[in-house]
């Protein structure tokens, strides 16, 4: 009984480790957009879609590098992975604008690039 419990909190741990990888990824993301809109004074519809870009980058790589550590069930941690990445950034965005998010669908569709991503990247491993 000891030994399943230490191995639940080493899949929450991964789980954390590798989201705070995705995150360090897409702040660094961010950071590169936002030098390129400065820069080449690229329009506000390039911000939406260099977003949405960092987003499956990161979720990508996340599913990708925990399929290479779980070497089992690749897609469903990819999709964890997603999933988790999706929660975190929609509690971000609920605290930051007091609201989850303005539009249904556009929330859906940011769950299915994230979901999609990480299972891609699992499955790729």
């Amino acid at each position: 009984m000891l030994g399943e419990i230490f191995k639940k909190n080493s899949k929450i741990l991964l789980i954390l480790k590798v989201l705070v990888a995705a995150y360090i990824i897409t702040g660094i993301g961010l950071l590169i957009l936002s030098l390129f809109l400065l820069k080449l004074k690229m329009s506000n519809s390039s911000l939406g879609i260099g977003v949405i870009g960092i987003y499956i980058v990161s979720t990508f790589i996340s599913g990708f590098i925990i399929g290479k550590i779980t070497k089992e069930k690749k897609y469903f941690w990819g999709f964890i992975m997603g999933f988790a990445y999706f929660s975190i950034l929609s509690i971000i965005s609920f605290i930051v604008n007091r609201t989850f998010y303005q539009d249904f669908n556009h929330a859906i569709a940011v769950l299915g690039i994230c979901v999609g991503s990480g299972m891609l990247g699992g499955m790729l491993s």
